[in-house]
């Protein structure tokens, strides 16, 4: 497996299929209706223009596997040391390590930027996200109630976060 920086051109047909798989699917992903390839193209820049990381795994063939990134966690400046990630795995390799390859290289680029904390929103029923941060040292630190609604129930938002350093950034 190798890590891979997203562009639209070499990954956006795939970002998007996991994607839409998540939405129709699951509940790790709250949209209702499948996503065009231009919101992709819209989204993924908006990503990367920012200057933070899209990043993308792949297997020897050249196969996506699945994709992570970061971003702010909210603009105002007090949170500017912490920022919010998000992983998302094809369903056919799920449980395979991918997502633990991907959130490793998540959490290396950011405490590499500067960054003191990583955050990460779960839907509180989604207990294999759960295990998974708790295994990569993640806590629970907030937990929503009926903060959104998908197929016909309630849905909590569960914050897990990491700490990448200690001490202060000043």
């Amino acid at each position: 497996m190798r890590l891979v920086e997203c562009t639209f051109e070499d990954h956006g047909e795939a970002v998007r299929g996991i994607m839409n798989e998540a939405i129709l699917n699951s509940t790790a992903h709250w949209d209702y209706r499948p996503k065009e390839a231009a919101h992709v193209q819209q989204w993924m820049a908006e990503k990367t223009e920012g200057g933070f990381p899209f990043f993308g795994a792949v297997d020897d063939e050249g196969q996506f596997l699945g994709y992570a990134y970061y971003g702010p966690y909210n603009t105002r400046d007090g949170y500017r040391h912490t920022v919010e990630h998000s992983v998302y795995v094809d369903a056919r390799y799920r449980g395979q390590g991918v997502g633990t390859f991907l959130v490793n290289a998540i959490m290396e680029h950011a405490y590499e930027a500067g960054y003191y904390t990583l955050l990460g929103g779960i839907d509180g029923v989604n207990v294999g996200s759960i295990r998974f941060h708790e295994k990569l040292g993640f806590e629970k630190c907030g937990h929503l109630r009926r903060m959104g609604w998908k197929f016909g129930r309630w849905l909590d938002v569960l914050y897990y976060q990491k700490f990448l350093r200690e001490g202060s950034p000043e």
